[in-house]
């Protein structure tokens, strides 16, 4: 993806679990991180699609990893319109929650028979699309839940399987890539509130609210890039307006849109190692 995988999941949980908040304190400002989350993913789609990764990469992505990062941002903007329709009151819950459904159920059977298909390639690019599923069911859960308080009753651990879904893979992958990290216990922790909640062992906002200090501690890891991914709206429309205005001259614009980006966000400088000086009999050794 143009991010890393984990900051793009990351950044949707702590965009969806703020707009929960404010759904539970019944609040019009819930929806300001789903606004700042669609131009997030907008910006997202536009660069991909117009390999414009020299923005907040260095090198172009795959071709899969193209498609794979605009289809997931597309998907996530349709679940933002379907919230965005129960916020402005277009529409009926139920019709709402049916549309969702029929979103989430689609995912569901597309991801699950392509992995299969991954699986027996032996790829581990699986594991991307999984997790962003895992995201979609548990925010469908959530949502049902503070909309249709009364649909669930019991102990479901309806919310809790996409969790425990997305440690295991977690602690695979730290396992496959040479040793566990301390990631891991947060990942623990997160089930450990999701069990309790379950439980009944704490109320819905206690559980939204440690759910929220989770996924600030595990963003901390990676907070360069989360900001500059919910920053990328704000530095595309004043590089196409640049851009336009200079238009006759569009790749020198565009150099020194990069050039000054380098200069921001850019890696530390290149260490050049002088040569050492040789004796002519050096030349005749094997490398």
């Amino acid at each position: 993806m143009i991010f890393e995988r984990f900051v793009f999941i990351a950044s949707l949980l702590l965009c969806y679990v703020s707009f929960l908040l404010g759904l539970q304190y019944k609040t019009s400002m819930a929806y300001i991180p789903l606004i700042l989350s669609f131009s997030s993913l907008c910006s997202i789609v536009i660069v991909t699609g117009l390999q414009l990764q020299i923005l907040v990469h260095k090198k172009a992505i795959s071709v899969a990893d193209k498609w794979s990062t605009i289809t997931w941002s597309v998907v996530h903007l349709g679940i933002h319109c379907i919230l965005f329709l129960d916020g402005l009151e277009l529409s009926n819950i139920l019709v709402v929650l049916c549309l969702y459904g029929i979103l989430l159920t689609t995912i569901i059977i597309v991801v699950g028979t392509c992995s299969c298909y991954v699986i027996l390639q032996n790829s581990r690019s699986w594991y991307a699309h999984v997790y962003l599923t895992c995201v979609c069911f548990w925010v469908f859960i959530q949502f049902m839940s503070l909309r249709t308080p009364d649909s669930i009753t019991e102990q479901t651990y309806m919310s809790t399987i996409p969790i425990v879904a997305m440690a295991i893979l977690r602690i695979t992958e730290d396992i496959e890539y040479g040793g566990l990290t301390k990631e891991i216990i947060v990942w623990v922790i997160c089930v450990v509130l999701h069990i309790v909640y379950e439980n009944h062992g704490m109320t819905h906002e206690q559980f939204l609210w440690g759910t929220m200090i989770v996924l600030v501690v595990l963003c901390l890891k990676e907070a360069r890039h989360c900001c500059m991914l919910f920053a990328l709206p704000f530095v595309l429309v004043p590089f196409f307006i640049y851009v336009t205005f200079s238009c006759q001259r569009y790749q020198q614009s565009a150099l020194d849109v990069m050039k000054k980006y380098d200069e921001l966000f850019g890696d530390n400088e290149i260490i050049r190692i002088p040569l050492e000086e040789f004796g002519e009999d050096n030349w005749e050794e094997r490398l």
